[in-house]
């Protein structure tokens, strides 16, 4: 069980401060902004904007958000120029200077559209359920859904892609009230965080890392860094990370701390 990180702000502080460079990475709904019924009604408060663009400019920090929304719809919703974003659980990124698509998630999205195309005929007559088609990835939303409704829906979806994740082609992935399915490919948010660490550290070999998530996904990005600040968002016992936070409004404090007390 993660430890609560308020309690430990005075154990990391020297850490971060003695740092010529820490890398800041954040997952975006669930953690920068609460999760909302609809995902289109997210957007990041301004003054968490102004905080983590404050922070990316300092040149002491590097900041990036790794979301599972696709680069084209996370962008305008954080709006922070000169940081770092992944999207479609890191499938996709853009920062300064750099840029990565995963090949093979590239090369299947016609499968993707075919997959799609005999999905979203057997979920339409169920009521507050959606289908998020993000080019390389797509995600299946059922928080509106009755409840009752949700087993043999899921039951839908995994019998509906079990010939392409048999084939391994795709591969389904449980979230928040979200399925996900993606290319079958060795490439995830922890990959993804690693892979803009080696862009971002600007030749220290270690530098301190933060990385905060709050869904199943994240869990990749806290495996992948064990010397990192990995911090779970919500009430999650069972996870990889070293510490929590309660909720969105505790992470904007954490971002406030690290302004006010690293900074340099």
């Amino acid at each position: 069980m993660p430890e609560y990180l308020a309690n430990h702000l005075g154990k990391i502080a020297p850490q971060l401060r003695g740092a010529r460079r820490v890398l800041l990475f954040s997952d975006f709904d669930g953690t920068l902004t609460p999760i909302k019924n609809r995902p289109a009604e997210c957007f990041l408060d301004p003054a968490v904007r102004n905080v983590l663009q404050t922070l990316a400019e300092s040149k002491q920090f590097a900041v990036g958000v790794v979301s599972g929304r696709e680069l084209a719809d996370l962008r305008p919703r954080v709006g922070i120029k000169g940081i770092a974003y992944a999207g479609n659980h890191g499938l996709e990124i853009e920062g300064p200077g750099f840029s990565f698509l995963e090949p093979i998630a590239v090369s299947r999205k016609s499968e993707l559209d075919k997959l799609l195309a005999d999905v979203a005929p057997a979920l339409a007559g169920i009521s507050g359920v959606w289908i998020q088609h993000k080019g390389l990835s797509a995600s299946i939303h059922y928080r509106q859904a009755e409840p009752a409704t949700i087993p043999p829906l899921l039951a839908t979806i995994r019998r509906l892609s079990a010939p392409s994740v048999d084939a391994n082609r795709f591969t389904l992935r449980s979230g928040k009230m979200v399925m996900e399915i993606r290319p079958a490919v060795n490439w995830h948010k922890g990959k993804a965080v690693v892979w803009l660490a080696n862009h971002l550290a600007l030749g220290d070999e270690k530098p301190p890392t933060i990385y905060l998530g709050d869904d199943n996904t994240d869990e990749d990005a806290f495996r992948e860094l064990p010397d990192g600040i990995t911090i779970a968002i919500g009430n999650k016992r069972m996870t990889a990370a070293k510490y929590s936070l309660p909720n969105p409004s505790a992470v904007h404090a954490f971002l406030n701390w690290l302004l006010t007390t690293i900074v340099n």
